[in-house]
C-alpha cells in the first residue's frame, strides 16, 4: 500500500537512490543494475522477532561491497525523513559479494513494540565503492542505495489498522490542496488517488506513496473547473491494483 528514485552525490562518489516504489514490486524481488534485494519489505512482530533479507550481487564480473544502515522513518511537513537509529539490530552491517553470490541480512528489534500502534524504519543497503576494483575496471560505476520498509507490529493490538481522513483546501487562482491523515495504528500503502470528472479525471497522487500512522501527506491538484461545495469523491488505488471510492471533505 510506495515510493521515488534520485541521485546523490557526496564529493566523489554518486549514489543512485532507488525507493521501494520505483521497483519490481509485483514480484518482490528489487532488481537495480546489479544488484538483487528480496523481499521488498521486511515485517516484525513478537512471534517472529527477526526478518532475513536476501542480496544477491548480478554483475557476471565484478564483485561489489555493501554497507546495511537502518533508519528511523518519520514524515515531517510532508515529507520523508530519514535518520539513523539503533532500534533495529541488523547482521552483518557490511560484507562484500563476488560475482553471482548472495548474503542473508537479519534484522530484528532492539527494545519492546509499541503497544498498540505500528513502527515503521527503512533499511538501506549501499553499495560502497572499492578503488581497487574501479582500477582494475577502468571505470567509474554508479553506486546503488536500496531502501525497503521494515514494519514492527504492535505487542498489544492484533489488529492494527489504518483510518484515514481525507479533505481538500481552496486555493488561489483555482488551485486545491488535498490533504490525507493517518489516525489510524496502521500504515496504509496508495499508488495513486483520481478525482472523477466530466472533462477527465484529474490524477491527484501519480507516485505510491506511505501514509504512516499518525502523520499527514499533502497534493496539490487543479481540476479543470472549480468544485462544487459538498463531500468530493476520490478513488484511490491500493498498491496491489484494486480501487476504492473515498469522501473528502471541502473546506469553505
Amino acid at each position: 500500500m510506495g515510493d521515488a528514485a534520485g541521485v546523490r552525490r557526496s564529493g566523489w562518489l554518486r549514489f543512485l537512490g532507488l525507493l521501494p516504489a520505483a521497483l519490481g514490486v509485483w514480484s518482490g524481488i528489487a532488481c537495480a543494475q546489479s544488484l538483487t534485494v528480496s523481499p521488498l519489505r521486511a515485517d516484525l512482530k513478537a512471534a517472529e522477532p527477526v526478518a532475513v533479507v536476501s542480496l544477491r550481487n548480478e554483475d557476471p564480473r565484478q564483485p561489489t561491497l555493501i554497507q546495511v544502515r537502518p533508519s528511523a522513518w518519520a514524515v515531517v511537513d510532508g515529507e520523508d525523513r530519514h535518520e539513523p537509529t539503533r532500534d533495529l539490530v541488523v547482521s552483518p552491517t557490511v560484507f562484500r559479494l563476488a560475482p553471482g553470490e548472495e548474503q542473508v541480512v537479519r534484522v530484528s528489534l532492539r527494545g519492546s513494540p509499541d503497544a498498540r500502534s505500528e513502527r515503521l524504519y527503512r533499511l538501506f543497503f549501499q553499495q560502497v565503492p572499492d578503488e581497487a576494483s574501479e582500477r582494475r575496471a577502468g571505470n567509474v560505476r554508479f553506486l546503488i542505495t536500496v531502501g525497503i520498509p521494515v514494519v514492527v507490529a504492535p505487542s498489544a493490538n492484533a489488529s492494527p489498522a489504518p483510518r484515514i481522513t481525507w479533505r481538500i483546501e481552496r486555493g488561489a487562482a483555482g488551485e486545491y490542496r488535498l490533504r490525507a491523515r493517518n489516525e489510524g495504528t496502521a500504515h496504509l500503502k496508495i499508488s495513486g488517488v483520481t478525482l472523477p470528472a466530466p472533462a477527465g479525471d484529474v490524477r491527484i497522487v501519480a507516485a505510491a506513496t506511505y501514509l504512516l500512522p499518525g502523520t499527514e501527506r499533502a497534493w496539490a491538484f487543479k481540476p479543470a473547473a472549480p468544485l462544487a461545495a459538498g463531500p468530493v469523491n476520490l478513488t484511490v488505488v491500493a498498491d496491489d491494483g484494486t480501487a476504492s471510492g473515498v469522501q473528502a471533505s471541502l473546506a469553505d
